[in-house]
């Protein structure tokens, strides 16, 4: 219980730090842009493009015959909102954003973080099946 305090008081802290600094918000974008590589808690590859779009590499069979699944995203107020649009449904998300010695780390509303490294060079052969 005094866990989950901490971690809300934590995460309501940070919403309020980066909200404060609306001006941040386009440099937020900027580095936000590109392939990066999720290593923790799960494994995946997302490529965030400068026009709003996004796309997530699937590893075969990961979601049935889907090789990829995208979408649009931007921030806002420090989170990072990204839609997902798939057979013309759209389903958003959002996470709050930040970065910590170079690597993109997203915080889900209940505390759960992503880590993100840069990645460079080609799609890895598991992606491209």
């Amino acid at each position: 219980m005094i866990a989950r305090l901490l971690r809300a008081l934590a995460l309501a802290f940070c919403l309020g730090f980066v909200a404060a600094d609306a001006a941040a918000q386009p440099v937020l974008d900027k580095r936000v842009v590109g392939t990066w590589h999720e290593y923790t808690p799960t494994d995946n590859l997302i490529a965030f493009a400068k026009d709003g779009t996004w796309k997530l590499y699937l590893k075969k069979g990961e979601v049935g015959e889907l090789r990829t699944l995208g979408g649009k995203w931007w921030v806002e107020e420090g989170m990072l909102i990204v839609v997902i649009i798939k057979d013309n449904q759209h389903q958003r998300t959002s996470a709050l954003l930040s970065f910590e010695d170079g690597e993109m780390v997203l915080t889900d509303a209940a505390g759960v973080k992503t880590r993100h490294r840069r990645h460079k060079g080609p799609i890895p052969r598991q992606y491209r099946w």
